[in-house]
């Protein structure tokens, strides 16, 4: 099941957390999030942006475990079958938007001694001829409409890019 199938069953299931009064990026989803200690929420109505934000999808292992229809207890054995036996799927289209301008999403700001708007994981995806394709979670600091600034670690992602490679995608939003 993908991202917008499981939000509609976990709404239909009555477990989906909608709110509709309009929100502030700035502290106020953040705090939101917490309050309701990790339940899934729909903000539909975030203030300077037509974009909802959803939020807690993955914050227990019971929520996880559902979006990959499984038991709790099953959880960590479905995670590394998956990873020693990962199923070859062809995607013919893909489901994404290219952005022009970061401004078009609404990134949050969730602290006060936050620097600026964080984007706390996307995935940032990059492919090199010999080491193959490398996924890492990284959190990014919005600097301008256009730019970000992530700490990049010396591992798997720093050595691809010492290799020569020098493109590589940004998802946000991913399951």
């Amino acid at each position: 099941m993908n991202m917008r199938e499981f939000i509609k069953k976990l709404d239909k299931e009555g477990k989906l957390l909608k709110i509709s009064k309009e929100v502030s990026r700035k502290y106020e989803i953040a705090a939101l999030m917490k309050k309701f200690d990790g339940k899934p929420i729909m903000f539909e109505n975030v203030e300077d942006s037509n974009v909802p934000i959803i939020a807690n999808v993955c914050s227990s292992r019971d929520i996880i475990a559902e979006a990959l229809n499984t038991e709790k207890e099953q959880l960590l054995f479905k995670i590394a079958d998956a990873i020693e036996k990962p199923k070859k799927i062809m995607i013919k289209k893909g489901n994404y938007k290219e952005i022009q301008s970061l401004d078009e999403i609404p990134i949050l700001t969730h602290y006060p001694k936050d620097g600026g708007p964080y984007i706390t994981s996307a995935i940032f995806v990059i492919k090199d001829k010999e080491l193959g394709i490398n996924s890492s979670f990284h959190r990014m600091m919005k600097i301008d409409k256009k730019r970000v600034v992530a700490r990049i670690l010396p591992r798997h992602f720093d050595e691809f890019v010492k290799r020569g490679n020098r493109e590589f995608a940004i998802c946000i939003g991913s399951p």
